[in-house]
């Protein structure tokens, strides 16, 4: 799983919904029903944060567009997305939800 900055089009409405922070996920394991509820739950979790970490950088990232430009924005916001899904992945692992 992995958090991506994401280019939308140039319209104001993109800025808020596409392009701050989208979810990647691996491809499901096939493997049995216990397997398949935990990925569920899982899969919940990391919408959730990626919700709520989308609500918290929008405002910065949307500051540092105006003030330094898209490209410098968008930097900002790749490293931001892979140190919190670094952290993110190791709060979670250390839950046990892999």
């Amino acid at each position: 799983m992995a958090l991506v900055c994401a280019r939308g089009p140039a319209s104001a409405q993109s800025d808020v919904d596409g392009p701050i922070v989208r979810a990647e996920a691996s491809p499901p394991a096939a493997s049995g029903a216990g397997v398949a509820m935990d990925e569920a739950t899982l899969k919940a979790e990391l919408r959730r944060r990626v919700d709520a970490h989308r609500r918290r950088l929008l405002p910065e990232y949307e500051r540092r567009v105006m003030d330094d430009g898209r490209d410098s924005a968008d930097r900002w916001l790749r490293a931001e997305a892979t140190a919190l899904g670094r952290r993110d992945a190791e709060e979670l692992r250390a839950r046990g939800m892999r």
